[in-house]
């Protein structure tokens, strides 16, 4: 059977805990006792990623996947990053034109829709996709792929308009639940899914320059 950690077990990490969650976003830690701990990644993935014997080998571990000493099994992100697609470009009334910043839309995944079921859920809405309470079958929801010519600045989720959802809040969420190692896998996915070759990147930039 598995336990959440203890408060001394908690102290124990907290340090290299904060520093795992600032990078690649929230694990779930769970321990057996007298066996170990086991790692999921993301938090609500029912596979774990990592065992770790001990407390003192679990502190280890997390330190070292900040540190870039080992490499963090991103089986379950890397795979839903791998089947990202493009859906089409932000239209012209797009708020972000003329900013050197694009917009595009991408599909959803079981994992972004997993992070604004929660982000909804906390502010008093009923989820389209976590079943396990009261939900809305009726609705499902638009993303859309904020980038400059560097990186993606973040990943926006709303209530799609196309739905007939009894709890659209009218709100557009930022999701920030991606580390740093998501954000860069992300970015390339993503350019790579509009552009063949840095040059075609560029040119869409020069483009934006050229109007502005």
């Amino acid at each position: 059977m598995l336990y959440p950690l203890t408060e001394n077990e908690e102290r124990k990490i907290r340090q290299n805990y904060d520093a795992f969650v600032a990078n690649f976003g929230r694990p779930n830690i769970a321990r057996v006792p007298n066996k170990g701990f086991y790692v999921y990644y993301p938090h609500w993935d029912t596979e774990y990623v990592q065992y770790c014997r001990n407390i003192d080998y679990l502190d280890g571990w997390l330190y070292g996947c900040v540190q870039g000493a080992l490499v963090i099994q991103h089986r379950k992100v890397a795979n839903e990053i791998g089947h990202i697609v493009l859906v089409d470009c932000a239209s012209n009334d797009d708020p972000y034109a003329d900013e050197g910043i694009l917009s595009v839309r991408i599909a959803d995944t079981p994992y972004l829709n997993h992070v604004l079921d929660d982000m909804r859920k906390a502010n008093g809405y009923k989820p389209f996709y976590d079943h396990s309470g009261e939900y809305d079958e009726n609705g499902w929801y638009d993303f859309y792929a904020v980038l400059n010519h560097d990186e993606l600045l973040e990943i926006e989720g709303c209530v799609s308009e196309d739905c007939d959802a009894d709890t659209d809040d009218g709100s557009v969420y930022s999701i920030d639940d991606f580390g740093s190692y998501e954000k860069e896998m992300l970015f390339k996915r993503i350019k790579s899914l509009l552009v063949d070759n840095d040059e075609q990147w560029d040119e869409i930039f020069k483009e934006d320059d050229d109007e502005n």
